[in-house]
């Protein structure tokens, strides 16, 4: 698979539970590779918009964006990833919410 197409895919499983009535659980996995993807991405948002001592905003590099604001960028990237999952999950399993980011958790 090429850099690019890899870059499209999150790497993620999708379950989901029948509760009952109208209530399901959606429960997305993902792998290491799509953990990585989403800290990357969040890292490059995140650089874009901090000032580390020494270099112009934007311009620091990303260990140092890392070491500084790990987990700002760790809590980011789980965000997107739960996000993205339940998204996906509503898609793929043709459900409608009313209120979509209510019950909304990530577990690391």
């Amino acid at each position: 698979m090429e850099e690019q197409e890899i870059q499209n895919v999150w790497h993620h499983v999708v379950m989901l539970d029948d509760l009952g009535g109208l209530k399901r659980k959606i429960t997305v996995t993902y792998d290491t590779i799509g953990t990585e993807m989403a800290i990357n991405k969040s890292c490059e948002l995140f650089s874009q918009n901090v000032q580390v001592k020494g270099f112009r905003k934007g311009k620091a590099p990303k260990n140092l964006i890392k070491k500084y604001y790990r987990k700002e960028i760790e809590k980011s990237a789980a965000q997107m990833l739960s996000t993205e999952g339940f998204m996906h999950a509503c898609y793929e399993h043709k459900i409608r919410s009313e209120e979509h980011t209510s019950e909304l958790q990530s577990h690391p």
